[in-house]
């Protein structure tokens, strides 16, 4: 909610109030109740409230009862247009811009949240700004593609996701392939002198992930992070690790995690799709 006080036709002041708890109230209700709220119980009291027009039903009882507890009736407008107008645009872009900065404050603060505990999961040195995830898809082993995609800072990036097309594998050898994808992707990241990814995921079980490894240690890229997520029962599979670890399905780190997972399955599907096509 924004509140923009006018003396001697300057914007003195501009006050902020955060509105909790009323998700499933309407705008009219939630201005009327902050107009009651705050001039019943102001020290002072302006001689004219501009206010939009569809809290006019909400604000005149609140007006009768200021009027009986102070004697002083002030004019209340909703003006259709000129200087007054504006100032209540105003108002209304700023309690805007209010909300998008409190939305994106609070989903970095969730994102944090959730590379924090990423990071503590897997005994990452530093916090995973960069992920990507790795997954192979086929028909009964038919035209196999693979997809990589790439989150930074908990987010998709869409300029770092790829699409591949196996070369050296027929028939159906998911290992073979990421294998090789992995090889394409650290051997591509080397030749252009790029960023290696803080954490690399493998849609896929132990198998899988020890193909990856071997691809990493072949490239001199050995001391990337390296995780295996399976789908049946959501398992995570560390190298040189033959029991898988199950973590808390709902925490924030296996969450983003899965929607890490399920965008590249995602992706790599809608590729194998456009090329069968």
């Amino acid at each position: 909610m924004i509140l923009l006080e006018i003396r001697g036709g300057r914007l003195e002041t501009k006050k902020s109030f955060p509105i909790q708890g009323v998700l499933d109230a309407e705008n009219s209700e939630i201005l009327g109740a902050f107009f009651r709220d705050y001039y019943l119980n102001a020290s002072l009291v302006p001689p004219c409230i501009f206010i939009p027009a569809d809290i006019q039903d909400e604000v005149i009882p609140v007006i009768d009862v200021l009027q009986e507890k102070t004697g002083f009736r002030p004019k209340i407008k909703s003006p259709k247009g000129g200087d007054k107008r504006s100032l209540l645009k105003i108002a209304e872009k700023n309690a805007e811009l209010g909300l998008s900065e409190r939305l994106l404050a609070t989903h970095y603060r969730d994102q944090t949240a959730s590379l924090k505990e990423i990071q503590e999961m897997f005994s990452l040195e530093r916090l995973p700004h960069i992920i990507e995830c790795y997954d192979i898809s086929h028909f009964q082993g038919s035209q196999p593609v693979a997809s990589g995609v790439m989150f930074v800072e908990g987010k998709p990036f869409k300029q770092g996701y790829r699409k591949y097309n196996i070369r050296g594998y027929e028939g159906i050898n998911d290992p073979g392939m990421i294998h090789e994808v992995i090889s394409r992707r650290l051997q591509r990241i080397i030749n252009e002198e790029g960023v290696f990814p803080d954490l690399i995921v493998i849609d896929g079980g132990l198998t899988q992930l020890t193909k990856a490894c071997e691809a990493a240690v072949e490239a001199g890229a050995e001391g990337i992070p390296m995780v295996g997520l399976a789908k049946k029962r959501e398992e995570i599979f560390f190298p040189g690790e033959n029991e898988p670890f199950i973590f808390d399905m709902n925490s924030p780190g296996m969450k983003l995690l899965r929607h890490l997972r399920d965008e590249a399955h995602r992706f790599g599907v809608s590729h194998h799709r456009s090329r069968r096509n």
